[in-house]
């Protein structure tokens, strides 16, 4: 009798979904934030961290709750990739391998956009926007002209900026800096934003990084 391939098909998905959702759990199902595992490849945010995110994101905390879960899935994967990038020495042959990726996400991304593969979001969560924060680190981390490439880690740190900088956008408007005298460094709500999105995965942002991202989206407005 031959094989039904949609019947393997599913099988694979069912078992992609339970990887991954393992992955997405604490181990130790553990809230407090003295218990849980502080690597970043662990991290997850409290209740008290996600509320914290939702009340600087919106005055009134009206956030709901898959948007802090993009913006916990959005921090994971940066810091995964930095704890990567420190642990591991990659090889100029591999920085070529992960540039040339630009094509495949973007025939990936066309395959999801044909409703015959709408199935795979319900199984795969996340996976668009995975697919399109690593191909937003794949054009970023391009060549300008003749020039070395931009730093790695600033690369990660500018698409973590500019996701999150997206988000607010949607809640609160287009970013803004805020320069604050007193205290010799940029200031403000959406600086305060990231700080609650980024801290619980020890991520330190600059400034310089801060203020890039806000000003290439202004130009961008114009």
């Amino acid at each position: 009798m031959p094989k039904e391939p949609h019947k393997d098909r599913d099988k694979v998905i069912e078992e992609i979904d339970l990887r991954r959702q393992a992955s997405f759990e604490n181990p130790n199902d553990l809230k407090d934030e003295k218990q849980r595992d502080e690597s970043p490849r662990q991290f997850i945010y409290t209740d008290k961290q996600r509320a914290l995110i939702a009340s600087e994101l919106r005055t009134d905390g009206g956030v709901d709750a898959e948007t802090i879960d993009t913006i916990e899935m959005i921090v994971r994967l940066t810091a995964e990739s930095l704890q990567c990038r420190a642990e591991c020495q990659i090889s100029p042959e591999q920085e070529k391998k992960f540039r040339n990726l630009r094509k495949p996400i973007a025939q990936i991304l066309g395959i999801l956009e044909h409703p015959e593969f709408g199935h795979l979001e319900e199984y795969v969560p996340h996976m668009r926007e995975e697919l399109h924060l690593l191909g937003a680190m794949v054009d970023s981390d391009q060549r300008q002209g003749r020039g070395r490439p931009p730093d790695p880690c600033n690369v990660h740190l500018k698409n973590l900026v500019t996701r999150l900088a997206t988000l607010w956008t949607e809640h609160r408007g287009r970013p803004k800096r805020w320069y604050r005298d007193d205290v010799g460094h940029d200031s403000g709500p959406f600086h305060r934003f990231l700080r609650a999105c980024t801290k619980p995965a020890d991520i330190r942002v600059s400034d310089h990084v801060i203020r890039t991202v806000i000003e290439n989206g202004a130009r961008r407005r114009r």
